[in-house]
């Protein structure tokens, strides 16, 4: 079994802000608490932040998990899932800061992992936040890794086109819904009860013919096959986009 990469983050953090809005979605806002973080560098800093849908095409997708501290006795698992990073600040007066933009939850719905947690910029709950990378292969990257870069879309691999299209380009997620039925048989259609992040993500996965897209990656018969495919989805629909 492989071992889990060192995370970025693991630490308690305050609870300064969270958020649901248009423009980041469900977002969460938080001051790391630890006195002492190694080296006494932002433990996020040279990360790729995301503000806006051009900037959020480019931000580190990162794996996280947000707990209750243990000795709260209560259920201690507030999230565990996938999202981006919105930014990053460290100054003398309001320590070393973070936002996140969370993935899961049903799009459209009010509802926010962090909807019982208090917040506020000086006296918020704390809770422990542990942050991963996710490298292009949509595996957890080693914190050593996780260097700062700028990639146009077009030159990005399709793993990690197809993590953009899927998540952060709402038209994208509508296509897909609209176009599954006249390119897939009907025994391989994503469930209609599946979010719409779900559901344009199964349908790239039944399309590309993977049972995960990180196959897209592989130097085999399937892996360029897949990425044979990918590219024919995002032709039909540029095609779709132009009218």
């Amino acid at each position: 079994m492989a071992s889990v990469p060192q995370p970025l983050l693991n630490c308690e953090v305050m609870t300064q802000d969270w958020n649901i809005s248009a423009s980041s979605g469900r977002s969460a806002r938080f001051r790391i608490m630890d006195e002492v973080i190694e080296g006494g560098t932002h433990p996020l800093k040279g990360l790729r932040c995301g503000r806006g849908r051009n900037g959020m095409s480019q931000a580190q997708r990162l794996r996280i998990v947000i707990t209750k501290p243990e000795e709260t006795g209560e259920s201690s698992l507030l999230y565990h899932g996938e999202g981006i990073l919105l930014s990053w600040s460290d100054d003398c007066r309001l320590g070393m800061r973070l936002s996140l933009r969370l993935d899961s939850g049903p799009e459209g719905v009010d509802w926010h992992p962090l909807s019982g947690v208090d917040a506020d910029n000086n006296a918020g709950e704390v809770v422990m936040v542990t942050v991963w990378a996710i490298a292009d292969d949509e595996c957890l990257q080693d914190a050593r890794k996780a260097t700062r870069r700028s990639t146009p879309f077009y030159l990005l691999p399709p793993v990690k086109q197809s993590q953009i299209k899927c998540r952060l380009d709402e038209d994208f997620r509508k296509w897909t819904r609209l176009a599954a039925p006249g390119l897939l048989p009907a025994d391989e259609l994503p469930e209609d009860m599946l979010t719409p992040i779900q559901y344009a993500e199964q349908f790239v996965r039944a399309y590309c013919q993977v049972e995960s897209r990180s196959e897209m990656s592989h130097d085999t018969a399937t892996g360029f096959a897949a990425r044979e495919r990918w590219r024919e989805i995002m032709r039909m629909y540029d095609e779709h986009r132009r009218g």
